[in-house]
């Protein structure tokens, strides 16, 4: 019997990693925070792009809580701290760009999501009306030749977990809700007029910290196809290895019983 419980431990824990595995990451990404616990060392957050971004949690004006449920194993919850990632992904000009991840949030002020700190030149706004957008509305506010209007996504539930993309390929922009593809706006000058040196995740400037969770941040140097956005903000099911070692289970629990 106790030959069969090891490798049932054995196998439940494969079942873990098979289930739980993380989505493949496109080609072109410049910053990757999974914001999964494992990712996380004291107040240092792993980049899992390879290219270093390495993020630093900051408390001064409120807490950042980690190892919440996310929509994708753990995610990080913002009362006031932030992300604090320097030197940062570098954008300048008009260049291609996907900005995408996961955010749940009852926030109805008028807050930054993130923003580049140094100049601050850029961000993700949620319900500011000055940059466009509204409440309810998630929206990239201050790119040249860039609206609110033109970039703003509609979140519809509160204190679930939504999935939110913008893709530019140096002419067009489009943005995604839940992997679906809201809209485009064609516009062959967006720029970023300014080195993004500094980058603040969980942004605590305007109206204050923005109170919400956030996962899977991902910053691309190119424009993700739709179906790239759609694999982002897919939940992934069970995979079959998960699914035969479940059957596999099964079998061990037969045997012994039948030894019994």
């Amino acid at each position: 019997m106790l030959r069969y419980a090891k490798i049932s431990a054995v196998v439940i824990s494969v079942i873990g990693l098979a289930a739980l595995a993380p989505q493949s990451v496109q080609a072109g990404v410049l910053l990757d925070f999974s914001l999964d616990n494992s990712t996380v060392s004291g107040t240092t957050v792993a980049d899992l792009s390879g290219n270093g971004y390495n993020g630093t949690i900051v408390t001064t004006y409120g807490p950042v809580t980690t190892g919440v449920p996310g929509a994708l194993n753990e995610a990080f919850w913002f009362e006031g701290g932030r992300i604090h990632v320097s030197p940062g992904p570098v954008l300048v000009g008009n260049v291609p760009f996907t900005l995408a991840f996961w955010i749940k949030t009852e926030d109805t002020a008028n807050k930054y999501v993130l923003n580049n700190e140094t100049y601050n030149q850029w961000g993700v706004l949620l319900n500011w009306s000055g940059a466009g957008g509204g409440p309810g509305t998630i929206a990239i506010w201050n790119l040249n030749n860039l609206t609110g209007t033109d970039s703003a996504i509609t979140l519809l539930e509160n204190n679930t977990w939504e999935h939110v993309a913008w893709t530019y390929d140096g002419a067009k922009l489009v943005k995604y809700h839940n992997g679906v593809q809201q809209s485009e706006y064609s516009n062959p000058n967006i720029a970023f007029a300014y080195p993004n040196t500094t980058w603040r995740f969980g942004e605590s400037g305007l109206g204050g910290g923005f109170i919400g969770g956030l996962d899977e941040i991902r910053i691309y140097s190119n424009a993700l196809s739709a179906s790239e956005v759609a694999a982002l903000a897919t939940i992934p099911e069970p995979s079959a290895m998960a699914l035969a070692v479940l059957g596999l289970i099964g079998l061990l629990a037969y045997a012994w019983r039948k030894r019994r």
